[in-house]
């Protein structure tokens, strides 16, 4: 098992107030899209203070998996807000050192 840290990507977006409150009030649905630590699920990490829902990815990453992510992660949103208005600006790209 690896031991200290790992650089990886983490492709998300920033979760508004009403997102977040949604994904509180729907925790039931919660958990069959929202999984920490686990490759095929989302997670949501907080980043600078803020937190996003997203995917965590290894470094080096194929460029045509970007839009495929951003489609996932918009989509799981709209499940928990289908009003919201949401677009891939609000996709972005971060990276995390993960340890393990």
């Amino acid at each position: 098992m690896f031991q200290g840290t790992q650089k990886k990507l983490f492709i998300g977006m920033k979760l508004t107030h009403e997102l977040e409150r949604s994904l509180e009030e729907k925790r039931v649905l919660f958990a069959s899209y929202i999984k920490k630590g686990d490759a095929d699920y989302l997670e949501i990490a907080t980043i600078d203070g803020s937190k996003f829902l997203g995917k965590v990815s290894d470094v080096g990453l194929s460029a045509a998996s970007i839009p495929d992510i951003s489609r996932h992660i918009r989509s799981v949103a709209g499940k928990f807000c289908p009003h919201l208005r949401l677009s891939d600006k609000m996709i972005k790209i971060f990276v995390q050192e993960y340890i393990g």
